[in-house]
């Protein structure tokens, strides 16, 4: 049965390190120029870049990782 796991019993959120949510729309944020998505990232409260930086750096990481297929 397909159940859009990635890893034997591993939910693709938890594989990913980050909620559907936010896989969805990261890559929506990238679109916005680099000037413009620094300039709204400035006005954050610093928990929020925290929230953001490590879910960000691992759809990087798998992003890269997953680059060869």
């Amino acid at each position: 049965m397909l159940n859009g796991h990635l890893r034997h019993n591993s939910l693709d959120s938890v594989a990913f390190g980050a909620s559907y949510d936010f896989v969805e729309l990261y890559p929506e944020r990238l679109t916005i120029p680099s000037g413009e998505r620094e300039s709204h990232k400035k006005s954050w409260p610093e928990f929020t870049h925290l929230e953001f930086e490590e879910p960000a750096a691992r759809l990087e990481y798998l992003h890269r990782f997953n680059a060869y297929k």
